[in-house]
Parts: C-alpha cells; sequence; structure tokens
C-alpha cells in the first residue's frame, strides 16, 4: 500500500509490520514508525514517526492517514497521548491523554464532540456493535449515550461505576461498582435493570461475556479470600448464578 507524503512522494507501508519501522520518505529523509494503530473498519490508521535525515530535525510526530480519501488528517494529537479507541463504526475517536483526560472527536473532520452532560469523562467503553457508548465520569457516575446523535439512553446506571462490558450484539451490558458489586442491564428494551451479578459478600473483579453473548462470566472474592467463578446463564428465567470451579488460585483482574 502507497502512503502519500507530505512532499508528494511515497511512503511505503507494511500493515503487518508493528514495531520499529524504516521507510524511505526522501533523498535524505527517513520515517521512523515507533508505533500505529488501525480503526475497527480499517479506513484509518494513527501514527507515530520520527523524521531523520540532513534536512530534518528528529522530532517525534503523530498523524492520521485516511485510506478512503487517501489523505493525512489535520488533528490535534499529541505525543502525550496513551490510548486510543475507535467506535465500531469509525465514527468516533477517544483519545486517552497522559494526564487522564479523555477527549471526543468526530470523524473525518475531527470536530472535538461535547457530551449532552459536559461531564468530565476519564473512561470511554464503546459497543462492538451498533452506535453506542458507555461514558463514565470523574466520580463514577455513568451514562449509555448514543454515538450518532449523542443522546443520553433512560437507562439509570448508577454511581460508583468501575467497569463496563458490553454483550456482542451491544443489547446487554455488565457493570462493576467500586464497592465490589455487579449489576447486568439492557439497552434495547425495558425493563433495563436485569439484576446483580455477584452473591451477598463477594466483590467481584472481573465479568466477560461468552462470543455468543449467552453466558456471562464473572469473578469474586469473599471476605475470607475465596475465589469464586460464576457463570450466569442469560437464557435462564429467572437469572441464577451458577458456581464454576472454585479452587483455582488465581484472578483474572480488569
Amino acid at each position: 500500500e502507497q502512503l502519500p507524503s507530505a512532499n508528494s512522494n511515497t511512503v511505503n507501508y507494511d500493515h503487518a509490520d508493528w514495531g520499529d519501522v524504516t521507510r524511505q520518505f526522501n533523498l535524505d529523509e527517513t520515517l521512523l514508525f515507533s508505533d500505529s494503530q488501525y480503526s475497527n473498519t480499517g479506513r484509518y490508521i494513527i501514527f507515530k514517526y520520527s523524521i531523520s535525515g540532513d534536512s530534518a530535525d528528529g522530532s517525534r510526530q503523530v498523524t492520521i492517514y485516511d485510506r478512503k480519501q487517501k489523505k493525512y488528517l489535520v488533528w490535534p494529537l499529541g505525543l502525550d497521548d496513551v490510548k486510543y479507541e475507535f467506535s465500531s463504526d469509525d465514527g468516533l475517536i477517544a483519545i486517552y491523554s497522559l494526564d487522564g483526560a479523555v477527549k471526543l472527536y468526530g470523524f473525518p473532520e475531527g470536530k472535538l464532540i461535547n457530551l449532552p452532560s459536559r461531564q468530565e469523562i476519564k473512561s470511554v467503553i464503546f459497543s462492538p456493535f451498533g452506535p453506542l457508548m458507555a461514558a463514565i465520569g470523574a466520580a463514577g457516575n455513568a451514562s449509555l449515550i448514543n454515538t450518532k446523535t449523542l443522546a443520553t439512553l433512560p437507562v439509570k446506571l448508577g454511581d460508583g461505576v468501575a467497569g463496563v462490558v458490553f454483550s456482542p450484539d451491544g443489547n446487554r451490558i455488565a457493570l462493576r461498582y467500586g464497592d465490589g458489586s455487579a449489576s447486568l442491564f439492557r439497552q434495547d428494551k425495558p425493563p433495563y435493570y436485569q439484576g446483580m451479578i455477584n452473591k451477598d459478600g463477594e466483590g467481584v473483579t472481573f465479568v466477560e461475556f461468552s462470543s455468543d453473548g449467552q453466558v456471562l462470566l464473572s469473578e469474586s472474592f469473599s471476605y475470607d479470600g475465596a475465589l469464586h467463578e460464576n457463570a450466569l446463564f442469560l437464557g435462564q428465567r429467572p437469572l441464577k448464578l451458577s458456581a464454576l470451579n472454585s479452587k483455582r488460585g488465581d484472578a483474572r483482574l480488569t
């Protein structure tokens, strides 16, 4: 794949290379790629690179390349950005900075997105399917937001949210709270609140949906330090936690 450079020459970039990659920029300059990331649809590529050569100062730079329009986008990306998260349709990007700030921008114009509540965001979790995201505020308050209209959904998730996990179809949401509790919600139809995931006296440290979205796995610790692994089979009514192997000596933490 040929990527045009600023001086109308070409930069050859092999998408299979994710480490330190060197490509010819022009006769006396070389692009030294230190990191790169594809968007979910593959349309956009984020590059972190430096330019070395007789006419370059060796400074590091960040840029986004639009493979559809075959051009670089002029965006306020910086080297203190530590993580980039794309929505499922690449309509939005969440940019995490070293200072803990999270900002949302819209593609392809790069416009800064302000949420209706104008709350300070500490984390954004995009649904793997459909125009939906969860925004967690600095105080742990969370809300579900349509990524196209930016409207807040009428699902009350509560405060003190520590983590959010979407099911593969985006309809169910599992939440962990700072007090160790965990709850299951759905966003497509009421009743939105589906019930607690943890048992009394257990603090949940990990939740994950199965690939088909029919089982919700969780790990929790009781007050005596024992590990408990449970499964919630979402096709059953009423929902009931089923104990799995509780003798494992380690836990996957999120």
